[in-house]
């Protein structure tokens, strides 16, 4: 509960603890041209390995220099629904775009976040397994089956009427 300020919004992180975040989408997951599980060189930590266009990486380097200290969610949409993939803490200006993700993860979790970033950015081709074209005759069973129920349920109707109203005659 509680309420969240006015252009931020509320999200879970991977742990269950809360996450304010800014509405401002900065990147999408067309900047995005690759992440990759790997090692820190210096403290062999699992990391996330990004690569970014040339638009995000010019985007990417503006938000990280005004922004350092800060920490910048990741945030997967599916069906709607949003799911902080990490949160990580904005150490330095990123240029170049080659971005790396680090802190307190497991070579599982590196793993699975790259997995769900390149999932997010690219794009799934369709490919059509089967064409079929339904003719109209499909369709004159039901229409016949339709046309029955009507008859039949309007000489019940009928017949429910004849009755009724004749008993009331015998009546009066």
């Amino acid at each position: 509960g509680g309420l969240v300020p006015f252009g931020t919004e509320r999200y879970l992180e991977r742990d269950g603890r809360p996450l304010i975040v800014k509405k401002q989408v900065v990147l999408t997951g067309d900047n995005l041209t690759d992440a990759q599980p790997g090692f820190d060189s210096q403290t062999q930590e699992p990391v996330v390995n990004l690569t970014l266009d040339a638009k995000g990486a010019r985007i990417f380097k503006d938000v990280t220099r005004d922004n350092v200290g800060k920490r910048m969610a990741i945030i997967l949409f599916e069906k709607g629904k949003g799911e902080v993939v990490t949160a990580p803490v904005i150490r330095a200006e990123i240029g170049g775009g080659r971005v790396q993700i680090s802190g307190r993860m497991t070579t599982v979790e590196a793993n699975d976040t790259a997995l769900l970033l390149r999932a997010g950015s690219l794009a799934a081709p369709m490919e059509i397994i089967e064409e079929r074209t339904i003719g109209p005759s499909l369709g004159a069973e039901n229409i016949a089956k339709g046309f029955n129920s009507v008859t039949w349920g309007f000489l019940v109707i009928v017949a429910f009427m004849v009755i009724y109203y004749a008993m009331f005659g015998l009546f009066s």
